[in-house]
């Protein structure tokens, strides 16, 4: 089969002593093409599978193994593992990417900077060179990247991701029509180039242009793994249609990937409310309904031997145990297969279940856990935060265009608005509110009263 092929080749490369840039990409790709991929480097990863540190030594078998934890969006713990590995190309790749992920862009500049300043070959040293331009515009370093792209189409030739750069600090310059020619020719390079499909759906956005930008996300959002920035965007986009169960079908689809993602997790529980609002008069029978449903022995159902012998030992006695398992969780048991895990899901299908998402708490899918409140920033007085330029955070595009539409360029501008101001924007919604509210409330600062 194709997909044990695909295993094998993950526990392969997870084996080999040396691991390049380039091979730990396609393993972050091959990773999310299948759940059971997941299933597989989460075995992997917690040592039920392979002791990567008997395999490897010590400190080969922590990089191994923090590789894989940032893989799979468990960026804390990757840096936590590294903490403790040697030095090594494989480490500063993943360090690079976890710190640029937390949010530290100058560590994470650093860290590639030494990878960098390795003997690297060609492809890889390609991977590098963008990894840098990336955090380079993190940074604010546009002009830099700018002029750093023409030594690098000199060394790596002409390539769709260095166009695709170009473009995106053209566009952050001013530079509009030669952005446009970036991106045009990144796409004729290569027609999925998943980085310029994005700028093209973000500026769709930006520009109003609903239907393009749609079509381009819904196309993105099939790609492996996702960019968390497509889905978002797309999920804000179909609530301000009024389509909140397409907008729920986003954010789960980052909390797949991601199940501690704040943002993910405030959206979808928007989400969820919006869509509970039409279906509030049959609360009570429904919930009577599930709890009979839910109580019903698994003995009931006509289940393979392996099956129920899988569940047994898991202790699930009844539907309700079942739901509130993932299906990472169910993988991970041995003997448990595709097989098994599509025999369970058609059959919670039939009774109108499903199992639970990662990250997801009790029975309900419509109520995700309780979403941490975020620490203010320690450390900088309150009139330096005031003076912090907005164009700094990572917005969705409908809150990044009504902030522009209201001309706020620095936190202190912001907090003179009111919700009632930022609600009468057009296309401007409940989640835009929560996303401002929440990015001020982390520096101890809220929007106007009244």
């Amino acid at each position: 089969m194709a997909e044990a092929g695909t295993l094998s080749r993950l526990r392969e490369l997870f084996e080999k002593e040396d691991l390049t840039v380039t091979q730990i990409l396609e393993a972050r790709r091959e990773t999310y093409s299948s759940i059971l991929n997941r299933s597989e480097l989460v075995r992997i990863v917690e040592g039920k599978d392979l002791d990567l540190e008997k395999k490897l030594g010590e400190s080969k078998g922590q990089t191994r193994r923090a590789t894989g934890q940032w893989i799979l969006g468990r960026t804390r713990d990757a840096a936590e593992t590294l903490s403790h590995a040697r030095p090594s190309k494989e480490a500063l790749l993943v360090g690079a990417h976890a710190q640029l992920e937390a949010g530290d862009a100058a560590q994470a500049l650093e860290l590639a900077d030494k990878l960098r300043a390795q003997d690297l070959p060609a492809p890889d040293a390609l991977a590098v060179e963008v990894l840098r331009f990336e955090i380079l515009e993190k940074l604010g370093r546009h002009e830099e990247v700018l002029a750093a792209i023409p030594k690098a189409q000199k060394a790596h030739g002409e390539q769709a991701d260095l166009h695709c750069h170009a473009g995106m600090c053209c566009d952050l310059t001013g530079q509009y029509a030669d952005a446009e020619k970036h991106y045009s020719r990144a796409l004729e390079l290569n027609p999925e180039h998943e980085p310029t499909l994005f700028r093209l759906a973000y500026n769709h956005d930006l520009r109003g242009e609903d239907k393009e930008a749609l079509e381009v996300y819904e196309r993105l959002r099939t790609m492996k793994p996702p960019r968390v920035a497509s889905l978002i965007n797309l999920g804000v986009m179909y609530e301000d249609r009024g389509d909140y169960m397409r907008a729920s079908d986003c954010y789960e689809q980052v909390l797949d990937v991601y199940p501690n993602h704040q943002r993910a997790q405030l959206y979808y529980r928007d989400a969820r409310a919006s869509l509970s609002m039409y279906y509030d008069e049959d609360a009570k029978r429904r919930e009577h309904r599930w709890g009979k449903l839910l109580s019903t022995p698994i003995s009931e159902f006509q289940l393979s031997v392996r099956s129920r012998n899988c569940l047994t030992q898991i202790n699930v006695l009844n539907l309700g145990d079942l739901v509130r398992r993932t299906e990472e969780e169910l993988m991970t048991m041995r003997n448990f297969g595709e097989t098994s895990l599509k025999e369970i899901k058609e059959l919670l299908q039939q009774k109108g279940l499903r199992l639970a998402r990662p990250g997801e708490t009790g029975i309900d899918a419509a109520n995700p856990p309780e979403i941490p409140s975020p620490l203010p920033t320690q450390g900088k007085p309150k009139e330096d935060v005031l003076q912090k330029p907005v164009a700094e955070f990572e917005w969705s595009a409908r809150a990044k265009k009504a902030l522009e539409s209201l001309g706020v360029s620095v936190l202190a501008d912001l907090t003179l608005r009111s919700e009632k101001e930022l609600l009468g924007i057009k296309n401007f919604g409940t989640t835009s509110l929560n996303e401002i509210k929440q990015k001020l409330a982390q520096y101890g600062l809220s929007l106007k009263e009244g």
